[in-house]
């Protein structure tokens, strides 16, 4: 199932706090150098994160197929292991996407109770519909709907926290390199300070 692990704020956090980390990190000689505001646009673009894109979708031609029907209502079940197999077509449905793959496991905030049931696999997004052979075929329709406009529920809730973390992540970054030149400024006062005192001495 795709966004369920828990949770996109904290990926999210722990990026800007990779930002951070790196920041205070980088040599006091680099960040002294006249172009080091090129190496924080390095740092910016390297953690921000891609949106998901859906392309367009494709629809296999119907296969023949058993279905299990145990879990339908007024179906009686005589096997030992509670399940009904009944003949049926299915239909993989393959939707290619563009961005950071990680951001289909993490659930969003707000959170969607239902969870789509896809894999992700080389930039595709890939889920099957099955239904038994008496079904209106008009069934698979709806069901192949059903599951697209769930994912991009998910996505839209996913993509108002990215976006807000790059709008921000620039900000942080900045924000974090004036503290750390401040705290280099106050240790080179500071040193000069004890060495203008030990002249006295």
């Amino acid at each position: 199932m795709l966004f369920k692990k828990s949770d996109l704020d904290t990926q999210l956090n722990k990026r800007r706090e990779e930002a951070l980390h790196i920041v205070d990190n980088i040599s006091e000689e680099k960040l002294q150098a006249s172009n080091f505001d090129k190496l924080i646009n390095r740092v910016i673009v390297s953690l921000k994160v891609e949106n998901i894109t859906l392309k367009k979708k494709e629809i296999s031609d119907p296969q023949e197929t058993q279905v299990d029907v145990s879990d339908r209502p007024g179906v009686r079940i005589l096997s030992p292991n509670n399940q009904l197999f009944v003949s049926g077509h299915k239909v993989v449905v393959k939707i290619p996407f563009k961005g950071d793959e990680w951001i289909f496991k993490y659930m969003t905030n707000p959170s969607v109770l239902r969870f789509p049931e896809a894999e992700v696999h080389n930039g595709n997004l890939i889920f099957e519909v099955v239904f038994p052979e008496d079904e209106n075929p008009e069934s698979f329709t709806r069901e192949v709907n059903d599951q697209i406009n769930l994912i991009k529920e998910h996505l839209t809730n996913a993509n108002k926290q990215i976006n807000f973390y790059n709008e921000r992540l620039s900000d942080w970054i900045w924000e974090a390199v004036k503290n750390r030149l401040d705290r280099m400024k106050h240790k080179q006062e500071r040193q000069e300070e004890i060495k203008n005192s030990l002249k006295s001495i």
